[in-house]
């Protein structure tokens, strides 16, 4: 993995009389010199020029022809990350000049994190050829490894974030014996030994952590079928419909994605009839689509199966439509700024306190009018997600139909209401000091339930004297909490919507008014995380 994208910069100069920049890049744990590591020193003028160097076998480099300005460090290696990649806001640029040459810096990179473990079956037997995934809280992609002939995995250049593993057993695994011979399977299964993701053990891994023994213990269960019918919006069936049966844990929780293939798909009949045999316990999600004419439908349906058959289920599909409004903001020529709709059955990964589900993002960018649309919607109850922080903002509101929404569930039936954001400047500030929390992470949560996800929740780096300071927040009263090893990225990636790290902020967290234009300042507790 390299983080230098050399194609899509600027022509990049060489040996011209300027500024010299000497620095070292070293291991954010061992801070030890890194050798081999790209640096590119990239100007923030517009179509400013790159300056390169590579480090050496003591992480030192040394880059000169440089000429006076402000500039970006961009630097990476194979098997390494920066501790700035997620961060909510780029870094300080450093200022280059020759009157201050050579300008010294230090850069800090840090490993992958590693998870191993193995995968064996109901007696211990190892399983080769499962495949062992990375699910992570927020969505954002899976890494997947294959276990080896002794069921043994090795995760290695995971991002460091909050995550679950599950475990999906190989097709040509024998099936497991039951006791009372009745028909049974193996489940993809979340460490250490559970099917449904929300009881899995969760891990939070650091960057240069290695975690070992993450065995995980398949579990067999029972079989049942679902049956039932596609109809239009008048009720009448829907011949010729392609269904799909897929579990929530196989979707990625921000794009959608499914990152296995339907453990069910099928054709309605004539009648508009389905049915899916051999279908284990758990929570699903049918989603049917098919055609009336040049009209196209889709729909989808949620439910459980538990001790019995999934039956007479209706699953109606209607044609989706355009949610059309507004977004206000006071730098009207900035860049645009999307608005999504997440179905409110899919809103637990991103941590929108319901018990289950995935999120798919509906999305529309606004023009240069400020107006929005978001296409291919169907009925059904939703959740608003914004772009959010935008710098120098905050979120005033966001009305749906004249009605205040902000942090709620709406019933979208169709295209008659129309959708307003408001964003404002002046937001409040906090800051403060916490002792011995060097380049730890101060996170704001806001004290209204309503309001705890990812989009509102605020953080922010300390400095190397333990000072931060967080801007542009939407007035009211936060729970402010100081972390010694939340990263960044790991913020960025779901660690913000951990359930236990969102505990952990509400019991121990400081309260803080954010006022409109006011700075409150604050020393909050520092606590160790995740905790031993």
């Amino acid at each position: 993995m390299r983080f230098l994208l050399w194609a899509a910069l600027p022509v990049t100069l060489f040996g011209q009389a300027g500024a010299v920049v000497d620095g070292t890049v070293v291991n954010h744990a061992t801070r030890l010199g890194i050798a081999g590591v790209d640096v590119m020193m990239q100007s923030t003028a517009r179509n400013g020029a790159s300056y390169n160097g590579t480090t050496d076998a003591t992480g030192a480099f040394h880059i000169e022809g440089i000429p006076d300005g402000d500039y970006r460090a961009n630097f990476g290696k194979p098997g390494f990350v920066p501790l700035d990649l997620g961060r909510m806001m780029p870094p300080a640029p450093i200022h280059i000049s020759a009157a201050s040459s050579p300008v010294r810096v230090q850069l800090e990179l840090a490993a992958f994190p590693k998870v191993t473990g193995r995968v064996v079956d109901g007696e211990g037997h190892p399983v080769p050829e499962a495949a062992v995934q990375v699910v992570h809280t927020g969505g954002g992609g899976r890494a997947k490894v294959m276990t080896d002939k002794n069921g043994v995995f090795v995760l290695d250049g995971l991002i460091p974030a909050a995550f679950v593993l599950r475990a999906v057993p190989p097709a040509k695994l024998p099936p497991p014996k039951s006791p009372a011979d009745e028909p049974e399977i193996w489940a993809p299964t979340f460490y250490p030994s559970v099917t449904e993701q929300f009881r899995a053990q969760p891990m939070m891994v650091r960057v240069g952590e290695e975690r070992v023994d993450c065995d995980i213990k398949l579990r067999a269960v029972p079989v049942f079928h679902v049956r039932g019918v596609v109809v239009d919006d008048d009720g009448n069936p829907v011949s010729g419909a392609s269904v799909k049966l897929l579990p929530p844990d196989s979707l990625d929780a921000r794009s959608h994605a499914a990152f296995d293939e339907p453990e069910g798909k099928t054709t309605a009949r004539e009648d508009g009839t389905f049915e899916f045999s051999a279908i284990r316990p758990g929570e699903w999600f049918l989603m049917a689509n098919g055609k009336r004419g040049a009209k196209s439908l889709s729909g989808v349906v949620t439910g459980t199966v538990t001790a019995g058959d999934w039956e007479n289920i209706k699953l109606r599909v209607t044609t989706p439509f355009t949610v059309k409004g507004t977004v206000e903001r006071p730098d009207a020529g900035s860049r645009h700024t999307w608005v999504a709709l997440i179905p409110a059955w899919q809103t637990r990964l991103m941590g929108i306190h319901d018990e289950h589900g995935v999120v798919e993002r509906l999305m529309g960018i606004h023009d240069e009018h400020g107006v929005v649309e978001i296409d291919d919607v169907v009925p059904g109850r939703y959740q608003i997600l914004l772009e959010e922080p935008l710098p120098g903002l905050y979120v005033d509101s966001v009305q749906f139909g004249g009605r205040d929404v902000l942090g709620q569930t709406v019933d979208v039936m169709d295209a008659s209401l129309r959708l307003r954001v408001v964003y404002k400047a002046g937001g409040g500030r906090v800051q403060g000091s916490v002792e011995h929390c060097s380049h730890g992470t101060v996170v704001l949560m806001p004290k209204e339930p309503a309001l705890q996800n990812s989009e509102l929740i605020r953080w922010g780096r300390c400095d190397a004297a333990g000072h931060f300071d967080i801007g542009s927040l939407r007035p009211g009263t936060y729970y402010a909490a100081a972390f010694d090893r939340l990263d960044d990225l790991s913020l960025y990636y779901g660690a913000v919507v951990d359930p236990a790290l969102i505990a952990v902020i509400l019991e121990r967290g400081t309260s803080v008014l954010a006022d409109g234009g006011q700075t409150s300042t604050i020393g909050p507790p520092l606590i160790e995380w995740p905790e031993r």
